[in-house]
């Protein structure tokens, strides 16, 4: 963890809390609430809380550029981790919460339930070859790049099939603006930042509030929904709040103690996602939630859905930092070493044999 600055693992620790918060509020129907303070307060929450895949994934392309493995090793570690979980609480909701017919244990173990681990485990694989490609550009070539990868997500995913941001093609997008970001320091005054981060908000917030209340000019101007929309990881104010609020930490710089803290909880946030999002534990949690269903009319309520969203995540974080300390003693990480050598190994002699 020595190499690792430790304002970019405060942000990787804040985009999984960000992405906890989305949650919250996502199962939380906003438009329910009959206090005018809630309904803004959550709005804010919600899109604040939507960069949190974004920034994630731009710190991936952020600490992955110049890695000399191949993918194959992470690959692997993280798949047996996703499977352990699954496996893990599985067994645990089926002993003490619903008893589950064979049928559905098998099927609850099966790897590839979460949408994002998917995607982020394509990435993981294509990462070697995005970094030979982004070394190979000059400064204005890859900023060419970004800029047919922006106007191809944001500006006209709807045209070409890429409008939810949930693909392979908007990762490798975050993906290369955090190889850009590493490559290329980018000067901005945090004034400016702050500014620009506040004025998006606020036009984010104006376009949510207007889209809800279901003006008739969104109808007459339809396309430009799939352009501004809030809805998805891709959407112009969410990436354009992810750039913002990247740079703004870029800057930040923290005292040794806190850095130790950060560098500590960081190692622990994918485990969060891991966790909070596992099927059974996301039923347990959301859809049997009776603090968020309850409080929507309270002057609390955003109070209480941030106080939710931080217990969920600290409990998540002990659980994943329980998990690391096991498979510490099971040499896990050993195992992981040897499989991806021979894996790698497998790979190269069939590559050969074609060859030849």
């Amino acid at each position: 963890m020595k190499n690792r600055l430790a304002n970019f693992e405060l942000l990787r620790v804040s985009a999984i809390f960000l992405i906890v918060l989305l949650h919250s509020t996502i199962y939380l129907n906003i438009k329910d609430t009959h206090i005018i303070s809630n309904y803004v307060a959550l709005s804010l929450l919600k899109i604040i809380s939507s960069t949190g895949v974004n920034l994630f994934v731009i710190l991936t392309g952020y600490f992955l550029l110049n890695k000399a493995d191949n993918g194959i090793k992470r690959t692997l570690n993280l798949i047996g981790i996703v499977w352990f979980y699954l496996v893990f609480f599985a067994i645990l909701y089926s002993t003490f919460y619903k008893s589950l017919s064979l049928r559905e244990v098998l099927y609850a173990i099966l790897p590839f339930k979460y949408w994002f681990i998917n995607v982020y485990l394509a990435l993981i694989i294509l990462s070697p070859y995005l970094n030979k490609l982004s070394s190979g550009l000059t400064k204005n070539e890859f900023l060419n790049l970004l800029l047919v990868l922006f106007l191809s997500n944001v500006v006209f995913g709807n045209y070409i099939g890429l409008v939810n941001g949930f693909s392979i093609v908007w990762f490798v997008n975050l993906f290369m603006i955090g190889n850009f970001f590493h490559r290329y320091d980018i000067q901005i005054k945090n004034n400016k930042l702050i500014k620009l981060f506040l004025l998006i908000l606020c036009s984010s917030f104006i376009y949510n509030t207007l889209k809800f209340n279901g003006l008739s000019i969104f109808n007459r101007f339809n396309d430009v929904y799939f352009i501004v929309s809030v809805e998805g990881p891709n959407n112009f104010f969410s990436f354009c709040l992810s750039l913002t609020i990247f740079m703004l930490f870029s800057k930040i710089s923290l005292s040794e103690i806190k850095s130790k803290l950060v560098l500590k909880i960081s190692i622990y946030s994918l485990g969060v996602y891991l966790i909070h999002e596992d099927p059974f534990i996301r039923e347990l949690i959301w859809k049997n939630d009776y603090i968020l269903k309850y409080c929507i009319d309270s002057i609390w309520t955003p109070l209480i859905i941030f106080t939710y969203s931080s217990i969920i995540f600290l409990v998540c974080v002990f659980l994943e930092s329980l998990r690391h300390k096991m498979f510490k003693i099971l040499k896990y990480e050993m195992f992981i070493t040897y499989l991806s050598n021979k894996s790698i190994q497998i790979f190269n002699y069939g590559i050969f044999t074609i060859n030849n």
